[in-house]
């Protein structure tokens, strides 16, 4: 994570590499609530895709939105199904 500057803006940026909803996923969706209660103004989004998901959402990208003062959690329409939208079904 770092912090970094463009245009007189001061803004986040972040990368992991998670194909689960890791310890890390969840520390840091709790940093962008915290973010968010923090700093009003914020806006972004977050994907990741949690393909052991335990709620039926294992073949789509969970989406959360920060936007308003507020983490969403959003549908995603781009990217979802994983399975046929951007890998085809083992034979």
């Amino acid at each position: 994570m770092q912090v970094k500057v463009r245009n007189g803006e001061y803004y986040i940026e972040t990368s992991i590499f998670s194909n689960r909803k890791t310890e890390e996923v969840t520390e840091l969706l709790n940093f962008f609530d915290f973010v968010v209660k923090t700093a009003s103004g914020s806006y972004g989004l977050i994907y990741f895709l949690d393909d052991e998901d335990k709620n039926g959402r294992h073949n789509e990208f969970q989406v959360y939105s920060i936007a308003k003062g507020a983490l969403h959690q959003q549908k995603d329409t781009f990217l979802s199904p994983f399975f046929p939208t951007l890998e085809d079904y083992e034979k």
